[in-house]
């Protein structure tokens, strides 16, 4: 081969050579070009991220301020809750402080015209309790309740009074002696008279959930006065006093009368 066909060839190598790079140095500039959008993408979302962390922030800082709010809120409720029950025990033991010479009498039928006072003097008398009207303060007699007569309310001047009326026929039942109504009318059919002291509506619900619950968890003894309610297990041991009904919840621990609080 001459000289000139090897100096054509290199000259064509050469060529293509440049070509090459030229290719190659637009790919470079593609890819820094590439390189430099990622760049700009990335510090836009990495801005974005930072405001959307701000904001979020500001919603964390929002939210726990919220749950201070709440908290702050539920112990305020919580207090006032309590205050609430401490005067409802205060407002329904003045009440009852109100009722401490008043009797409630259960047993005795109604008669067209009947004369109350002269009915409560009567009892009295059955008890040897030696009673004046003007020891009566106020009578009258409740509406009818489940097919029975309405008991008599009876309020006397004296707590001494009322309290030896209560003791005295206690005792005549203690004694298997109980107060009939045979005792005041031979025409009566023959019932038993029962004298209690006349209770708040909310200490007679406590009596009644008291004694569903002495049922229960086997409590010898409930009873009520004018001091309120009360509960007794066993002779001898505690007596406990029935002021609210959350008394008798903590008292069922095993959720036996569950039923009774809802």
């Amino acid at each position: 081969m001459d000289n000139s066909s090897r100096d054509d060839e290199d000259d064509y190598d050469f060529g293509s050579v440049k070509i090459d790079m030229k290719k190659m140095f637009r790919k470079i500039e593609v890819l820094t070009t590439n390189v430099t959008s990622m760049e700009s993408s990335l510090n836009f979302y990495e801005e974005s991220f930072d405001e959307i962390k701000k904001k979020m922030d500001t919603v964390v800082n929002i939210v726990n301020g919220m749950e201070n709010r709440v908290m702050e809120t539920e112990l305020r409720c919580s207090k006032l809750e309590k205050e609430i029950d401490y005067l409802k025990i205060m407002l329904n033991n003045k009440e009852q402080a109100s009722l401490n010479q008043s009797v409630e009498i259960t047993g005795i039928p109604k008669t067209p015209n009947e004369d109350i006072p002269h009915i409560i003097t009567s009892v009295a008398n059955i008890l040897n309790i030696s009673i004046k009207n003007e020891d009566i303060v106020d009578t009258y007699r409740l509406k009818p309740y489940k097919n029975t007569d309405g008991k008599i309310i009876a309020k006397f001047n004296s707590t001494i009074l009322k309290d030896s009326i209560i003791k005295s026929i206690k005792l005549r039942y203690k004694n298997k002696n109980p107060v009939t109504t045979k005792n005041l009318c031979t025409n009566f059919p023959e019932v038993n008279v029962f004298i209690n002291d006349q209770l708040t509506k909310e200490n007679k619900r406590l009596l009644w959930l008291s004694k569903k619950f002495s049922k229960t968890y086997g409590y010898r003894f409930v009873w009520s006065n004018s001091g309120g309610v009360y509960l007794k297990k066993q002779e001898g041991e505690q007596v406990i006093k029935i002021p609210t009904s959350q008394i008798l919840q903590n008292l069922d621990t095993d959720k036996k009368v569950s039923a009774l609080w809802e």
